[in-house]
């Protein structure tokens, strides 16, 4: 299968978009939105690109990058040390866990309904760079190897620093 850009989602937002995506949310909208707040958080850059919503022998169904910028390098690294939001989500059940990676990072991992495939393993590695934040994530297919999306988004987000830092930006 071939992976498409998915145009409804691969955007740029600002920081008030974010919270509203959680407007049935309102723990999770509120937290989001004073979290922004209170850490200078300005929007991202997301890009999603996904196989469709056909079960697929694939790896990888869906792979997700953001670059998420900040008024700040300290505010970045308060919104990115702040746990509300990982709390949050895994008080849902959705997340299973966030770990500090050996390079500062966080791995975050869960399974997620999708499509009539069953439950999807996710997984997303969130970097700082300066005032940037990135993150690669991917759904999988359920009987991918979990070291194999582990360390596809170890590479990716890895990849979206390399660029940050060609491009100059802190």
């Amino acid at each position: 299968p071939t992976f498409v850009l998915d145009t409804e989602l691969s955007k740029t937002y600002v920081a008030e978009d974010i919270p509203n995506w959680y407007t049935n949310w309102t723990e999770m909208h509120d937290a989001l939105l004073t979290l922004g707040e209170q850490t200078g958080f300005l929007g991202q850059v997301t890009h999603v690109w996904d196989v469709g919503t056909t079960c697929t022998d694939t790896v990888g169904w869906s792979l997700e990058v953001d670059i998420a910028y900040f008024e700040t390098e300290q505010g970045a690294l308060a919104y990115f040390n702040d746990t509300t939001v990982n709390d949050l989500w895994l008080a849902s059940g959705y997340y299973s866990s966030f770990e500090t990676t050996s390079d500062g990072g966080i791995l975050a991992t869960a399974k997620f309904p999708y499509e009539s495939c069953g439950d999807a393993p996710f997984y997303a590695k969130t970097l700082l760079h300066g005032r940037y934040m990135v993150s690669a994530a991917v759904i999988g297919n359920p009987n991918a190897d979990p070291k194999e999306l582990s360390d596809a988004v170890d590479l990716m987000a890895n990849y979206l620093l390399q660029k940050l830092d060609q491009a100059g930006l802190q």
